[in-house]
């Protein structure tokens, strides 16, 4: 991922509780929110070079286990209120 240096981040908010992980993002015009319940999520990653790069592998809803591929990947970019919280 090669971003420009002035080419900013989407705000998110990431919210993990019980429930699951619930990812809101606003952007100028459009605010959109993501829920992720915990026993759908397989696989999450924080990137290590670019730390504010999230990426997880999420079983589909109502899945047929004979699908070729029952998973969704997810990436989101995020900036983070301070680098302790990437």
């Amino acid at each position: 991922m090669n971003l420009s240096p002035n080419r900013i981040l989407l705000f998110c908010n990431l919210i993990v509780s019980l429930d699951g992980m619930k990812i809101e993002s606003t952007t100028s015009k459009l605010s959109s929110m993501s829920n992720f319940a915990i026993d759908t999520i397989s696989y999450g990653v924080q990137d290590l070079v670019y730390s504010r790069v999230l990426a997880m592998i999420v079983m589909k809803e109502n899945c047929n286990l004979k699908e070729k591929n029952p998973f969704d990947v997810h990436a989101h970019r995020m900036t983070a209120e301070r680098w302790q919280g990437s």
